[in-house]
């Protein structure tokens, strides 16, 4: 594993509900939508703290090449960089 694969791993719940979500939507499922919009918060608390974890896990200190994780991202898991890259990656 590396940073990217665990970032992946990090946010792919989020993610998941969240596709699962506009599925709802598309379908006209609003009601059952709105009740997985709490999980989302959830979620991405949850996937914040994890992502948090990996500086423990990689060292604080640690100069993580960017470029390098968000190429690694963009090929293996596209849609949780699409959504939660940009606020990782702020420089």
């Amino acid at each position: 594993m590396n940073v990217g694969d665990d970032i992946c791993t990090c946010f792919k719940p989020l993610v998941d509900v969240n596709d699962e979500i506009q599925t709802m939507i598309k379908n006209g499922d609003n009601s059952q939508a709105e009740n997985l919009i709490s999980k989302v918060e959830q979620l991405n608390t949850e996937g914040q703290s994890c992502a948090a974890n990996m500086v423990k896990k990689y060292g604080a200190d640690t100069q993580l090449d960017t470029d390098k994780i968000s190429a690694h991202m963009k090929e293996k898991c596209p849609k949780i960089l699409k959504i939660v890259g940009e606020a990782l990656f702020v420089k």
